[in-house]
């Protein structure tokens, strides 16, 4: 834990290192009891890390938002920082979005997104996805 808040101390959060934010965010939510609720500067972090290109951060706002942690539960901002952390090729996002599409409320039943995703994730290496996607289409 020390380590982890060391080493992101030690950089600046900014565009040139977005993935200093998601580790500044993490640091933060992980040091004291945000776990379940993230803070509004763990937030701003995320958010500056996935404006930044970090797919990652993107990925992590869509589970705080599709949750609600720290904030109401937003399925339409949700899928939109999935479908961003996507493209920028974290296969975690990719993943999530497949679910949310496959699985989510009527607004997001689509199988036809759910599948594009979970193949965009399971072609990332995401095992988990790739599971997912042959339990959706048998041979």
């Amino acid at each position: 834990m020390i380590l982890a808040l060391a080493i992101a101390g030690s950089f600046q959060c900014s565009e040139i290192t977005p993935n200093v934010c998601f580790q500044q965010a993490e640091a933060l939510r992980l040091q004291g009891e945000e776990e379940d609720r993230p803070s509004e500067a763990v937030r701003i972090l995320l958010q500056k890390g996935c404006t930044w290109r970090h797919g990652m951060s993107c990925w992590k706002l869509g589970e705080i938002f599709l949750d609600g942690q720290g904030v109401d539960p937003d399925h339409r901002r949700a899928a939109r920082y999935y479908a961003r952390g996507c493209r920028l090729f974290e296969p975690k996002a990719c993943r999530e979005a497949g679910k949310l599409w496959n699985w989510g409320s009527a607004f997001f039943k689509s199988k036809t997104y759910g599948k594009h995703y979970l193949r965009l994730a399971c072609d990332l290496q995401d095992e988990e996805a790739c599971i997912t996607l042959n339990i959706e289409t048998p041979r």
